[in-house]
């Protein structure tokens, strides 16, 4: 139960949109404003979104074959798009698509690198349980 809360509310933090607040209460918008001051910390926190995303699905949708994968990357798409959607329609702009599509890209990236890392470590803790002498 308390995992589909935390998915729920993740969910809800990604989707939320941030910029938006920043623009109609200015105190958040400073904060905001310099912590996505670079480039490299807007990619650092797309991705690391993701990643948290793709850790909390896996309590759903365990992640032991290339079907799995996909459904969880296909969250993760529809998220990311819903995600830049939202910030688009409040923005009350046409999508540039360049910058929409970078960050669903690395959200897509961030993801795909979590669940590789989860694969890598769920694959050797396996072995070391089924060989517990081995080093």
């Amino acid at each position: 139960m308390r995992s589909r809360i935390w998915l729920i509310l993740w969910l809800i933090g990604i989707l939320f949109p941030m910029a938006f607040l920043g623009r109609i209460w200015p105190a958040f918008g400073k904060v905001f404003n310099q912590f996505f001051a670079t480039s490299l910390s807007h990619v650092v926190f797309h991705a690391s979104l993701y990643a948290v995303l793709v850790i909390l699905l896996c309590q759903w949708i365990r992640p032991d074959n290339p079907i799995a994968w996909l459904k969880i990357m296909g969250v993760i798409l529809i998220t990311g798009c819903l995600h830049e959607g939202i910030q688009v329609v409040l923005a009350g702009q046409w999508p540039g698509w360049q910058a929409e599509m970078t960050d669903i890209s690395v959200d897509l990236l961030g993801a795909g690198l979590c669940l590789a890392i989860l694969r890598i470590v769920t694959l050797r803790l396996t072995k070391k349980r089924a060989n517990p002498l081995q080093n």
